[in-house]
């Protein structure tokens, strides 16, 4: 359906964007749940979701009016603020302190 592709390309080349950037939050974010500090990961995945996905899908969506690509944005904004936080967790280094 033509309607379908010509709403889905520009979504498919966010995420693609994305993709990089939320590999890195994933991997390290395992990386330290591995090493014992679920409690921090667990805290940066809800956190994040609550601060940034949630009021971001809102207001990209619906109050900007951006429909379906506003709300992918806001997910974009939210895998790059999840990563950064992660990374920085990581290179802060107290997941190797963590005792089990």
């Amino acid at each position: 359906d033509a309607y379908l592709i010509a709403a889905g390309q520009p979504l498919m080349r966010l995420t693609a964007v994305g993709q990089i950037v939320a590999a890195v939050g994933l991997v390290l974010g395992a990386a330290q749940r591995g090493a014992g500090a679920t409690r921090t990961v667990m805290l940066v995945d809800v956190g994040t979701a609550a601060a940034v996905l949630l009021p971001g899908g809102w207001l990209g969506a619906l109050w900007l009016k951006g429909g379906l690509f506003g709300a992918w944005l806001a997910m974009l904004a939210w895998i790059v603020v999840h990563a950064a936080i992660m990374a920085w967790l990581f290179q802060r280094g107290a997941w190797l302190r963590v005792r089990i």
